[in-house]
């Protein structure tokens, strides 16, 4: 209940402010602040407007976010950006309807924060009618951020009055994508529900869609090289989308390519022409916070000489309508685009914006004059989809109910089809079934929303920007170095155009928690805050990156080489990448639209069973292990093995199952994990035991690896077809199947899935993957790390009797866990096994975490039992040092031992070695700091978070804590849900196999239950 989410966000609040040490009087200002606004949006209680001021601190304002030339003063043609304090009742004077905003802003300049009020009125001398404000009112509620232009002064500094261009953006934090609105919009009208009813339903892929790729593709080449070789860009078009092409096979993909050629090629290569002497950008991208939007162009061309002058082109490839004429949706996706541009480039930028119907006879290039009314539609149509996504996260399910024939609203005829859908798949729903999707909607939401913006945000979360996304504006560069989420010293030394990438040297080498495979986004480095809002950016994936190095995939065909030459420096940071959220979601429509043993699993109406296997014991593997691939191959519906750490989950079990899956059975298997490592290590394993399989991913995976692109090589479509229909294994991250599991279930039968790295993998994720599947197998260990999740625990805690009815206690929990729970309840036998025999820990090491398990694991080696003079457990006490996150004494100590260890290892001394944990990414800092000295450590040993250590190990493990206050330990834990496991102390001792040495400051550590526990056991041991 709310009373229940009020005490968990104050515990979490107090734990934040007590674990962050000595606060600034401005930081104490911003604890206040959040405090206040927890308890007014849990009890209705209405602060001070002393305190409410200091609400301002928590929102940089938005003169960042301002065009040029624009101000963040009350003035007629600025820019006011605000919190909202209150919304008054709807009045009337003369007939004339108006209603009032009272807001908190800071003028620009001015430190402090003045209370306004700001007359929101429907009509104007003008003439013009605002009933676009007037519906803002019934949305609009007390501390969202706004951003206001146009307003006009009134009698006094305080008073603001709306004027006939004012426009009023709700939340502009929250970036809405171009594409989002423009769908909304269909003849005079629009209608928020569009974008509701599209984020809810799969993606359905069409020979149309595969059509407007091509010509995508072919746009891009004859604007790259005007006597492009249509053959060329055509194998080249298909080499970036082999499964789609192997979909539809040959005879229709070489159907769809000539008439591409046949009613496309002339107006595109016309185009291309037309273009001569400008500078032309393909596909850039634009963020505004100031409309809270973002889009990716289709075309952009510059001036060198005249850099205010920029033209936008948009390519429509469908059916144009006559003569010069727009469709109204195409016209609001330019309109947008000049919004972009101006919040970008200020109100100086001039130029034609223009869409390009490239299979129309006549008046291909079409130009478009965006007016006010254009933008207040905009605007106020993204304001409806703010309010939609809020009110679904907050729980408030009213926008599913009008999503039927009856209460949608206006709509193309296009989506009738899909409106029928969707209410026949909610109505289909089990009232238990609706109030799980409810529960998951929600909860997913909030976990966008997180990323996005930072709202539900888990206070004092290691390693997450306060702001999520809007970070990328919001936060300094010094903040971002703090919170490692930045490279800012980039420069571009070479393009390697084969292989599309370019590479980039790191002049100041700095930590950061960028990664390989990572998707980021890159911007000029200028020096101010915002320099990614007056930029265009490029987005793209990591390939590679090193101290000194990184190496970068551009999205789209061309790597505007120009653009990066005109800068000297450049900017790295996370991409944030909204799909994957909304892919869930609609997994669930999936999920529930169907039969399956999924949906039965799910929703607890399956009672698995069992069938004959012939298995045969397998020699290579221990008791438990042949015992789990007997299960899991008996197994009717689905088995769940845990696997703990050390006990060959992977090497044997894994392996088991698909030996015997290929070897005695037809069946096909699908085998998906989470992280791009396990799947490199699951296709290491395949090729030594040479099984066939196909990988799917990016082209940059292992060389060995039987990845499409490579065993595309030289065949023919229809061969490829045949070759893809003809494995029996897929391997892939469960995100990469997401993504293609469309096109490949056309021609991939879906028997049995193979998932590994459940456990951290929420429910919401894996259940409409699982959907089209006969049998599924969930690999796991519900004690190690759970899923990565951003939200506060308060929201995620399940309090519906019918849900935990089911073992749905916590929404941030995997589908592995909840089912071994229900499974265990329930007493069903045989869809799951423990493996119990480990050969990573030395004795003395397991039985750290061995009461984790039941006491039930046991050595399986000698080396595991062998004895020796020196301690296998060491615990080091460090002084105090009230420092949030650095410990400076504990990194000299570290220092000093890993030169120990070097010295006693000698020429033994390796990768394998030694690691290094800690609960901070500061402290990891400090500690390669400290080795940096020295190449061959700084070279061998990994010093990382224990989430970067999962599935790894080394012969000694060292513990850096750097804590130096209770409190913060209630950071540090994961405990599970019953209380009994610390899944990241589990993690972090599991990984040695000969040595644990632990550091820390005792008092603080002895606060946690896990910790104190830890100690006596070590000091138990004899150190």
């Amino acid at each position: 209940g709310a009373g229940d989410r009020l005490r968990a966000a104050m515990t979490a609040f107090a734990r934040r402010t007590a674990g962050e040490g000595p606060a600034s009087p401005q930081e104490l200002s911003e604890r206040l602040s959040e405090l206040l606004y927890i308890l007014y949006g849990f009890s209705g209680v209405r602060p001070s407007e002393e305190a409410l001021s200091q609400l301002l601190s928590r929102r940089e304002q938005a003169v960042l976010s301002a065009p040029q030339g624009a101000d963040s003063r009350p003035a007629r043609t600025g820019l006011f950006a605000a919190v909202v304090i209150a919304v008054s009742p709807m009045r009337t004077h003369q007939t004339r309807r108006y209603y009032q905003l009272e807001v908190l802003a800071r003028a620009q300049g001015d430190v402090r924060e003045e209370k306004y009020r700001i007359v929101v009125a429907e009509s104007y001398p003008s003439g013009v009618i605002r009933g676009d404000l007037m519906r803002l009112r019934e949305i609009v509620r007390p501390y969202w951020a706004v951003n206001i232009t146009d307003l006009k002064q009134g009698a006094t500094p305080s008073l603001l009055y709306t004027t006939a261009d004012t426009l009023i953006v709700l939340e502009p934090d929250f970036l809405v994508d171009v594409t989002d609105i423009a769908a909304c919009f269909d003849g005079e009208q629009a209608n928020a529900n569009i974008f509701l009813l599209s984020k809810l339903l799969p993606d359905r892929d069409s020979e149309a869609m595969l059509r407007g790729t091509l010509i995508n593709d072919l746009l891009d080449a004859y604007l790259e090289n005007e006597k492009a070789d249509p053959r060329t860009v055509f194998r080249q078009a298909l080499s970036r989308n082999l499964l789609k092409a192997a979909r539809y096979g040959g005879e229709t993909v070489r159907r769809i390519w000539d008439m591409v050629v046949a009613e496309h090629r002339d107006n595109i290569a016309a185009f291309a022409r037309g273009l001569r002497g400008q500078r032309v950008c393909v596909e850039p991208s634009f963020l505004s916070a100031l409309y809270g939007m973002q889009g990716r162009l289709d075309v952009l061309t510059e001036y060198p000489d005249d850099p205010a002058l920029k033209n936008i082109y948009e390519l429509k490839s469908g059916r144009p309508p006559g003569g010069t004429a727009l469709w109204s949706s195409h016209q609001v996706q330019v309109a947008c685009y000049d919004m972009l541009l101006t919040s970008v480039y200020g109100p100086r930028r001039r130029g034609t914006s223009a869409l390009f119907y490239s299979s129309a006879s006549q008046y291909p290039v079409r130009n478009f004059l965006s007016s006010a009314s254009d933008r207040q539609a905009i605007v106020a149509l993204r304001n409806e989809l703010i309010d939609r996504v809020y009110r679904l996260a907050e729980g408030d399910l009213s926008p599913l109910e009008v999503l039927d024939a009856a209460h949608f609203g206006p709509s193309p005829a296009y989506l009738r089809e899909a409106l029928e859908q969707f209410a026949s798949f909610y109505r289909g729903m089990s009232p238990w079934e609706r109030k799980y999707y409810g529960a998951f909607l929600s909860f997913t939401l909030r976990e966008m929303l997180a990323a996005k913006t930072g709202a539900f945000l888990r206070p004092g979360r290691e390693g997450t920007a306060s702001h999520g996304y809007a970070s990328l504006w919001r936060d300094s560069y010094r903040r971002k170095r703090e919170n490692y989420a930045v490279v800012d010293s980039l420069s571009l030394e070479w393009y390697d155009r084969r292989e599309h990438v370019l590479h980039f040297a790191i002049r100041e080498p700095v930590e950061h928690t960028l990664r390989a495979g990572d998707p980021v986004v890159l911007y000029p480095y200028h020096g101010q805050r915002d320099d990614v809002l007056h930029n265009r950016v490029v987005k793209g994936t990591l390939r590679a990156v090193e101290n000194d190095r990184l190496e970068f995939v551009p999205r789209g065909a061309r790597a505007e080489l120009e653009y990066f030459r005109s800068e000297d420096r450049w900017v790295a940071e996370h991409d944030m990448m909204e799909r994957g959220y909304w892919s869930s979601v609609a997994g669930m429509y999936t999920l529930f639209s169907g039969r399956s043993v999924a949906r039965g699993a799910v929703s607890g109406t399956l009672r698995p069973g069992e069938d004959d296997f012939p298995y045969r014991e397998q020699a290579k593997l221990t008791p438990g292990q042949n015992a789990a691939v007997r299960g899991a191959l008996r197994a009717r519906e689905y088995f769940l093995l845990q696997g703990p750490p050390g006990t060959g989950k992977t090497s044997g079990a894994l392996m088991g199952i698909v030996r015997n899956v290929l070897d005695c059975t037809r069946d096909t298997l699908t085998i998906l994990a989470f992280t791009n490592r396990a799947v490199a290590e699951i296709a290491d394993r395949l090729r030594r035991a040479e099984i066939d399989f196909l990988r799917l991913g990016h082209e940059s995976a292992a060389q060995q690896d039987r990845t499409l692109s490579r065993v595309a090589e030289g065949m023919k479509i229809n061969q490829l077809r045949e070759y893809v229909s003809s494995r029996r294994v897929i391997l892939s991250t469960v995100s990469a199947y997401v993504s293609r599991a469309d096109d490949l279930k056309e021609l991939f039968p879906r028997d049995v899935a193979l998932v590994d790295e459940a456990s951290q993998l929420t429910e919401v994720q894996l259940g409409g993957v699982l959907a089209g599947f006969r049998k599924f197998v969930l690999l796991g260990d519900q004690k190690q790390l759970p899923a990565v999740t951003l939200q506060s625990g308060a929201y995620a805690r399940v309090e519906d009797p019918d849900l935990r009815a089911k073992g749905l206690y916590d929404l941030r929990d995997s589908l592995f866990e909840r089912l071994w729970r229900y499974a265990e309840q329930q007493g069903y036998e045989g869809v799951r096994a423990m493996l119990d025999t480990h050969f990573r820990m030395h004795e003395q090491i397991a039985e750290l975490v061995n009461p984790f398990y039941q006491g039930r694991l046991r050595s399986g080696t000698a080396r595991q039992r062998a004895c020796r003079q020196e301690p296998r457990l060491c615990f080091i006490p460090s002084q105090y040092e009230p420092v949030f996150k650095r410990h400076r004494g504990e990194a000299e100590t570290v220092s000093r031992l890993l030169r120990e260890i070097k010295q006693r290892y000698g020429k033994r001394f390796g990768a394998d070695t030694v690691g290094v944990v800690t609960p901070w990414r500061a402290q990891v800092g400090v500690i390669r700091a400290q080795i940096e000295d020295d190449p061959q450590l700084s070279e061998n040993v990994t010093v990382d978070t224990v989430e970067r250590f999962q599935g790894g190990e080394k012969d000694i493990i060292i513990v850096s804590m750097a804590v130096f206050d209770p409190v913060q330990m209630q950071l540090v834990e994961s405990a599970d849900a019953q209380g009994e496991v610390d899944r990241k102390l589990n993690v972090t001792v599991s990984r040695a196999r000969e040595q644990l040495i632990v550091l820390g400051y005792e008092p603080a550590l002895q606060a946690s239950v896990f910790y104190a526990q830890l100690l006596e056991k070590i000091r138990r041991s004899g150190k």
